[in-house]
């Protein structure tokens, strides 16, 4: 293997020539020269994903136990399942059964396996600071269902001190953060949330809890929020999230209104996303949540909020019959009539006049569709944000056609360059408002459940292959042209069939994947957008 390269360059320049190469190529590029394998090295392995029992180990434990590999290690993330963590206990006798006594409980013995056998590489206490120079995403995760509750106990007292000696040693180069954790981790200080990450700039938090009778609003007084507070000066990105209520359980659905009334002044904070279901009782809650919001709108550029009353249900069993994807509501209570009364639409996202990015996702999905879409239609015109949003993104909640163009029409969207949007059916007309309202949309997204003609509006087809040259539909994008709308270089238009999804389902069952199908091919339409460069109408 040469040392020297044939071309004298800096390594930067050497990293970008080699991106377009595939990732298979890197064996034979790490062969050229010494550089050469330091960059497919680097490559390689700047993403690592270690879960305790899963297929990845082997790859993961090879790069983390390596220091070779390690140290190009850039972003670590970790699955955590207690019960693989510790050996199955033995099965007891018949005789054990009849004679048996009361006996204190003994801890389950640790499994030999991957955690185990990396840990016992390191002496007392694990320091990981000189195997991780180059970490700058860490992501830790955490299993905690009914299987895992009974090995709970035991897995934070044997393993706490490791974990939080290993989070400790590399916190120093650590800039974004993601926890997806049982909030008893923090309780109990597992995750280490009164340690210090100096370089942190972009936190992500999902909670939920193990236990029902757990008081969450206790931790995110006494963990969550002094730890988020810890690292106020440095933070630029701030995600906070909750998972999917199980079993229609509302004791899974939290208040918020401890963890964002407790949060100081973020500086530089400059995107913000809140990712929650909501309850009836969840007044004081909104209120502490548009106090945050306002605090904040004088620097934030980008804003995600999702506020669910409903959540998707997916197929209980692997038959065709039982296939079909539901959402069930945890509440009735909010509206569109009610919701956007409250403060974080009437106040907090008023204040917000330096908004690039908007992201909305909520109640249900079909809530403006099967009931009135006029609160939101009303509430969107009055942002003063509009007229400088250069990204909006309604990719949950479906829309009428009708309700799309009033949005656009009755809104200031000349900066828009990229959006994305549901419909429940399309047709032509959408294009004519979009090319003279959105001037200078760069990338238009319309998931569609159907299609209609300009003339026939309301008779729509949902096509189960590709449209044939006398499809009406077609005809009419044929027949229209933009030559004013410069700007649109991607369109996509994916449609959403139920149908279609019940068999791609059924053959990943069977088969593990299924052939993706287009409804639509951009060479069907050549004239119709002059410079449009990329084009999807996949069938989802």
């Amino acid at each position: 293997m040469s040392t020297v390269p044939s071309i004298e360059l800096p390594v930067e320049i050497w990293r970008k020539i080699l991106e377009p190469t595939l990732p298979d190529q890197g064996a034979a590029i790490s062969l050229v020269n010494q550089m050469f394998f330091e960059i497919a090295i680097a490559r390689r392995y700047k993403s690592v994903s270690w879960g305790f029992m899963r297929r990845d180990n082997a790859r993961g434990l090879h790069a983390l136990k390596s220091p070779l590999v390690s140290r190009y290690i850039q972003e670590l993330c970790i699955h955590i399942t207690p019960s693989n963590l510790f050996a199955p206990p033995p099965k007891p006798t018949l005789r054990g059964r009849i004679f048996a006594k009361n006996t204190t409980p003994i801890l389950p013995e640790v499994a030999k396996n991957e955690a185990q056998e990396f840990l016992e590489g390191f002496t007392d206490p694990v320091d990981l600071s000189g195997r991780f120079p180059s970490l700058r995403l860490l992501a830790i995760s955490a299993t905690s269902g009914p299987w895992e509750l009974r090995h709970y106990h035991p897995f934070q007292m044997i393993f706490k001190a490791p974990i939080r000696q290993a989070t400790q040693s590399v916190a120093a180069t650590v800039r974004i953060l993601v926890l997806t954790i049982p909030l008893e981790l923090y309780r109990d200080g597992v995750s280490a949330c009164d340690l210090n990450f100096p370089l942190l700039e972009d936190l992500h938090m999902e909670f939920h809890v193990a236990y029902l009778t757990t008081d969450y609003e206790g931790i995110f007084t006494t963990s969550v929020v002094p730890f988020v507070n810890r690292h106020s000066q440095s933070l630029t990105k701030l995600s906070f999230g909750t998972t999917q209520p199980r079993d229609d359980c509302p004791q899974r659905v939290y208040t918020f209104e401890a963890l964002m009334g407790g949060l100081s002044h973020i500086q530089g904070l400059l995107s913000f996303t809140f990712y929650w279901f909501i309850l009836p009782t969840m007044e004081p809650s909104l209120h502490k949540l548009s106090q945050f919001i306002h605090a904040h709108s004088a620097t934030l550029s980008k804003l995600t909020l999702s506020l669910f009353h409903s959540f998707p249900v997916g197929p209980r069993s692997h038959f065709v019959r039982n296939m079909k994807l539901s959402f069930r509501e945890i509440s009735r209570f909010y509206t569109p009539s009610t919701l956007f009364s409250h403060r974080p639409f009437t106040e907090a996202l008023q204040s917000c006049r330096m908004l690039k990015k908007l992201d909305c996702t909520l109640l249900g999905q079909d809530s403006f569709r099967l009931n009135d879409a006029t609160p939101f239609l009303l509430w969107f015109p009055t942002l003063k944000s509009a007229q400088t949003l250069t990204t909006l993104h309604l990719r949950y909640n479906r829309f009428n056609q009708a309700d799309i163009i009033k949005l656009v029409s009755s809104a200031d969207l000349s900066s828009l360059r990229d959006l994305s949007i549901r419909c429940w059916s399309l047709n032509v007309t959408l294009f004519d408002i979009f090319a003279d309202r959105l001037g200078s949309l760069q990338e238009l997204r319309v998931s569609i459940s159907g299609i209609s003609t300009r003339a026939s509006p309301s008779e729509v087809s949902v096509p189960q292959e590709q449209l044939g040259p006398d499809s009406p539909f077609l005809l009419d994008l044929q027949g229209s042209s933009y030559p004013g709308w410069m700007s649109l270089t991607a369109l996509y238009l994916p449609l959403e069939d139920e149908e279609a999804l019940k068999a791609r389902r059924y053959m990943a069952c069977c088969w593990g994947s299924w052939e993706e199908e287009c409804w639509l091919s951009e060479s069907q339409f050549p004239e119709t957008f002059p410079k449009l460069q990329t084009f999807g109408a996949k069938i989802n």
